[in-house]
């Protein structure tokens, strides 16, 4: 069975991530997978060969890009990704009518939901539902998009299957010196993201705070919270979360953070906002804390709690992290791949 996982980001991000480490568990499972990604610069990235061919830069000039892939490489199934797939839903019915299955899987609704982002969303379920099937990474993603009626009453294959991780190496839980305990964001500096409400907690707690990634407002935080480290875009992930201890979401929203996955596989508990698809896959006091306001107090709170049994936290992030090992995950891709 060979696979074209079609996943051009040309902003990196927690889909990229995911998109990734779903093919990487494909392909060690023994599926053929073709990665295209053109804005990836690598042609390598963590043993998966990355093809560059310009189908998204292309897409209103030359469609035939994609029929040549599909026909060179004698593809069997295309995995979409949901914004490139509005633009090849002629493709997607000729396709199907050539017997190719084609899945597409779903990170999230427009980050943006105004008027824009909503014809895009609309646009979206009209297009997936030309497909055999539909992967959403939570029950809160699939409930988001079965809002609307064409999603909600067609016929094609719906799952639910969460984002995958690779087990870590488990991180010394021992606190000797509170002073010194890294608490840390990691995420694009967005608006939907809001790290100003992290950045905020440097102002009026002794810990170390510390902001991996880079984004439309890192200007702005540098020069309004001074205290905080801000370390740029990193894309080696064992850098990342060597250096937390505590990681801490700020988001609107979000479906099934990456960032939350990696860091539990490391045993670096999370405090994140009861929202979207997090409480899916964080346990409130187990192997993390929720909290309700985006205010700084609870969220203190909150790290506190953490703290005063950090090693019991740790322990149940990496115990609860083998749910979302590739051996559990690839048993759900293999039902959505075989339709079964």
């Amino acid at each position: 069975m060979k696979i074209l996982f079609i996943s051009p980001n040309p902003i990196w991000g927690g889909a990229a991530t995911a998109n990734l480490s779903i093919a990487k568990m494909l392909i060690e499972s023994g599926h053929s997978v073709i990665y295209n990604d053109e804005y990836l610069k690598e042609s390598v990235y963590d043993g998966i060969h990355i093809d560059h061919s310009p189908i998204h830069r292309k897409r209103f000039v030359d469609r035939s890009i994609i029929h040549q892939l599909v026909i060179k490489e004698s593809i069997d199934i295309i995995i979409w990704n949901t914004l490139i797939a509005i633009y090849y839903n002629p493709e997607i019915r000729k396709f199907s009518e050539r017997g190719i299955k084609q899945i597409c899987i779903i990170h999230s609704l427009s980050l943006s939901q105004n008027i824009k982002g909503k014809l895009i969303d609309y646009l979206i379920s009209r297009t997936i539902v030309n497909m055999s099937a539909i992967v959403y990474v939570s029950q809160y993603t699939y409930n988001s998009w079965n809002k609307y009626q064409i999603v909600r009453k067609s016929n094609v294959d719906q799952f639910v299957i969460y984002n995958c991780i690779n087990q870590g190496t488990k991180k010394d839980t021992r606190i000797s010196d509170l002073s010194k305990i890294r608490i840390g964001f990691v995420g694009r500096l967005s608006e939907e993201k809001q790290p100003e409400v992290f950045c905020l907690l440097s102002e009026i707690s002794k810990y170390q705070y510390v902001v991996y990634g880079t984004g439309p407002m890192l200007d702005k935080l540098r020069s309004s919270y001074p205290k905080v480290t801000y370390k740029g875009l990193v894309m080696n992930v064992a850098e990342i979360y060597s250096n937390i201890d505590i990681l801490v979401l700020t988001s609107k929203f979000e479906n099934c953070p990456m960032v939350v996955l990696e860091a539990k596989a490391l045993g670096i508990p999370c405090v994140a906002p009861c929202v979207g698809g997090i409480p899916e896959i964080v346990e409130d006091g187990f192997d993390g804390v929720l909290y309700y306001r985006y205010n700084s107090t609870e969220i203190l709170s909150a790290i506190e709690t953490v703290l005063s049994n950090y090693s019991i936290f740790s322990e149940n992030c990496q115990n609860k992290s083998r749910d979302f090992m590739p051996h559990n995950i690839i048993k759900y891709w293999n039902k959505a791949l075989n339709l079964k």
